[in-house]
């Protein structure tokens, strides 16, 4: 977004938030007769490092899914944030949002 919009988009958090455009898949390490396999699995919400059925191991990979009109990736890098704000150890998720919400407020011009 903020390479086609530029200075009229303005990113507020952490830097994966500004990174919204990938997604994860699993994949599922097996030994089938002796012989070690990897099976990608599509990730569901609210799965998080669960093992496939029959995995040993799991590992969630992220995946990029847009790109521009040249086909360079756009995600999997993580766009600048204009704003940083910090996600401390102690921190519910609603006490960072509202503090991401009064910088938001903060900042319009």
């Amino acid at each position: 977004m903020k390479n086609v919009l530029k200075d009229r988009v303005t990113f507020f958090g952490f830097p994966d938030d500004g990174d919204s455009t990938y997604g994860r898949i699993h994949l599922d390490g097996h030994i089938d007769q002796g012989i070690a396999k990897i099976d990608p699995r599509p990730r569901l919400g609210g799965q998080y490092g669960s093992l496939g059925e029959g995995a040993v191991l799991t590992q969630a990979v992220s995946v990029s899914k847009s790109t521009d009109k040249n086909g360079t990736t756009l995600s999997g890098v993580p766009q600048k944030v204009d704003h940083l704000i910090p996600l401390y150890w102690n921190d519910s998720w609603i006490d960072w949002e509202k503090r991401v919400f009064a910088s938001i407020i903060a900042n319009i011009k």
